[in-house]
């Protein structure tokens, strides 16, 4: 594991580097498939395929629901989206195929520059911003090869490149390690969920929503919402607004009627808040037989099919109706505080998996920034 402390006091000696133009150790190959079907081609990519940021390429589509796409790429080529550069999409391919005219396809004259260092020296800052001020078009601006080949970068020795990639690989590695076991915890743990509730719903008594909580529409849009309000006002975006009154004081979820879009607890409120008009503010009749931390993991496993049941053309609204008539599994209060603590060990460690995400890629990002 790379130390952390270590990378934010990293430097290094580039007093034998030299200034070269990218053009000179970079070139693009001008490859081409007529018949991708009988050459065998598998992977076709465009620009939608490429992650924002990401060294790896990991997506791509495929040849068989036919496809315009002539140019050829080789496994270890680096393509660089060059429409919106902006949106900064580098990443080095692992396997072979044809890709899009917006795609510029890079590739090192070997003898000076590993083909592998490549998609470190262009995934960074510096190299995106040259390429966004060279870019050219309006809308949809592009940049050509030759105008990123008259950006100078510094070149290090062919012997210095090999430590720089064992270290640049490393870091990498780490970074995208975490990202997979944040993923894996995400899809572990809705796995775990789903499986729980449809257990529950064999083994426990099954009711209706309706029966079990009372619904109240919030009143009011988001213009009322004043800069130095007093109390919060809800309206299921991502930043808590304010406002000078409040309809509402008590323990309740809050539900998104736009789309069903999302669930939230409001036990961090506890007191007085407004909610906006199309969302519903949900409050427990029982709450001896019924648990908001666990009516919330319910909710939130089933927003899939309300989406699916939302109406409108538009704007899909999801209606009391639908609501109501919602089923809930209700098992015995101790089953429903096993289940929550288990999703919420879940959840921490999703939580911690994120900083972590965060964490090493800021100093990947760092270490790129200081190598190139």
């Amino acid at each position: 594991m790379l130390d952390m402390e270590a990378i934010k006091n990293f430097s290094i000696d580039k007093s034998d580097w030299k200034k070269v133009k990218f053009g000179d150790v970079v070139f693009e190959p001008k490859e081409s498939v007529k018949d991708p079907i009988a050459e065998g081609v598998e992977h076709v990519v465009g620009l939608e395929h490429i992650d924002s940021q990401e060294i790896q390429l990991e997506r791509s589509g495929s040849t068989e629901g036919g496809t315009t796409f002539t140019k050829k790429f080789s496994k270890g080529d680096v393509l660089f989206g060059r429409r919106r550069a902006y949106l900064k999409k580098a990443a080095k391919a692992n396997f072979a195929g044809i890709c899009s005219g917006d795609i510029t396809v890079m590739r090192t004259k070997k003898e000076k520059l590993i083909q592998d260092l490549l998609p470190f020296i262009v995934n960074n800052t510096k190299f995106f911003d040259y390429a966004i001020k060279h870019s050219a078009g309006g809308l949809s601006p592009r940049v050509k090869f030759k105008d990123l080949s008259t950006n100078e970068i510094d070149l290090p020795p062919l012997n210095i490149q090999e430590d720089l990639l064992e270290l640049l690989s490393s870091a990498e590695k780490l970074h995208s390690e975490n990202i997979k076991l944040k993923h894996y915890l995400e899809v572990n743990n809705k796995v775990f969920v789903t499986n729980k509730i449809s257990g529950m719903s064999e083994k426990s008594p099954v009711f209706k929503l309706g029966d079990l909580v009372e619904f109240t529409t919030g009143k009011l849009d988001s213009n009322a919402s004043v800069e130095n309000g007093t109390y919060p006002f809800f309206t299921c975006a991502p930043t808590t607004l304010k406002i000078d009154q409040y309809s509402f004081d008590c323990e309740a979820l809050l539900l998104a009627g736009n789309n069903a879009s999302g669930v939230y607890p409001l036990k961090h409120y506890k007191g007085k808040f407004d909610a906006y008009q199309r969302t519903y503010v949900i409050q427990i009749k029982d709450s001896n037989s019924l648990m908001y931390s666990y009516l919330l993991e319910v909710l939130r496993n089933k927003l899939e099919l309300l989406q699916r049941l939302s109406v409108g053309s538009s704007t899909k609204f999801l209606t009391i109706k639908v609501l109501k008539n919602l089923d809930v599994p209700v098992p015995l209060i101790d089953e429903q505080l096993d289940f929550v603590n288990k999703v919420s060990a879940y959840h921490q460690a999703i939580s911690d998996s994120d900083s972590n995400c965060n964490s090493y890629k800021n100093l990947y990002e760092e270490l790129k920034q200081k190598v190139f």
